[in-house]
């Protein structure tokens, strides 16, 4: 990712952190949408999950401009704790459209296509190091 798309990332982030957990729900809602069989894998209570949600979100959009602390601090943690769940390859790309028609609905017109594939950049890249680490 360059800066700009960081950037891209960061501010838009406060517009999607301002309508969090309007932002969750969609999220949520477009996944089971798209793959109902990823129900088991999210827990029972989902308000206190949401709220966690958010903040780790919020810690990665923020470590973009410091990536070797967002590896280590952040997604190699992420990446372990990961492990323990039944997450196939194919659950990231559902999640990723999940995670694009949720910053569709919530950013509006601010969701332009240099917006967007700034997103999945950064959500590929953070995916990446997940599954790196869960190897």
């Amino acid at each position: 990712m360059n800066l700009h798309q960081i950037h891209l990332v960061q501010t838009t982030f406060a517009l999607v952190h301002a309508e969090a957990n309007l932002f969750v729900t969609q999220l949520y809602n477009h996944l089971l949408r798209l793959d109902p069989c990823l129900y088991y894998l999210l827990p029972q209570e989902m308000e206190a999950h949401n709220k966690e949600f958010i903040l780790i979100l919020a810690e990665i959009v923020d470590g973009l401009s410091r990536p070797y602390l967002l590896i280590h601090n952040t997604l190699k943690p992420l990446g372990h704790q990961y492990a323990a769940y039944n997450i196939r390859p194919t659950h990231y790309h559902t999640f990723a459209t999940a995670l694009r028609l949720a910053l569709a609905n919530i950013l509006g017109p601010a969701f332009t296509t240099e917006v967007e594939a700034a997103w999945m950049d950064a959500y590929y890249l953070v995916i990446g190091v997940i599954k790196e680490t869960r190897k």
